[in-house]
């Protein structure tokens, strides 16, 4: 009887996890989101199926370094900022773009952590990074519309000025 409730438990335990996997998956494709995880001791990199999904490659062996994938213009930002982040406690959110595979390019949103072994030594990377492409274009439509209404404004105020000043100095001899 105790073999079998641990082989059920065993197997509902696999079923949970299952679904919390396959909720994970969905979660990730849904947001445009990846997540992944460099262990510095052994070299291993991870990345989830949406981090492959963001890259735009297939899932086809081991994930690829992503330095491989950030643009060259964004690259020596990115690799300026690399030591002090190391040195840091704290965690990098930054945006950068990158280059597919079918040379498309996309920005990325990139959060990372450090992981700490036991002295404080960094053992590895741990983050996510979401294609923020649409954002970003959002936002630069958003600011060209803001700098057009400025612009108008400032062309109302000038002309209420002149119109103001061509009214008054007839004004001003009668």
């Amino acid at each position: 009887i105790v073999v079998l409730f641990g082989f059920f438990g065993r197997r509902q335990a696999a079923i949970e996890l299952a679904y919390s996997e396959a909720r994970l998956a969905e979660a990730e494709r849904l947001a445009a989101i990846g997540s992944w995880s460099i262990d510095y001791p052994s070299g291993r990199r991870r990345w989830s199926d949406g981090a492959f999904r963001v890259i735009g490659i297939e899932r086809d062996g081991p994930p690829p370094s992503l330095w491989d994938c950030i643009h060259p213009v964004d690259r020596a930002e990115i690799e300026g900022r690399v030591d002090p982040f190391l040195a840091s406690e704290t965690t990098s959110d930054s945006r950068f773009r990158i280059v597919r595979p079918d040379g498309e390019v996309r920005v990325l949103r990139s959060i990372v952590q450090v992981v700490r072994g036991p002295a404080g030594e960094a053992m590895g990377l741990r983050g996510v990074f979401q294609d923020v492409t649409d954002q970003v274009a959002h936002e630069t439509e958003i600011e060209a519309e803001r700098d057009r209404a400025r612009a108008a404004a400032s062309a109302k105020d000038t002309f209420l000025a002149n119109m103001s000043h061509e009214i008054r100095t007839p004004l001003t001899a009668i």
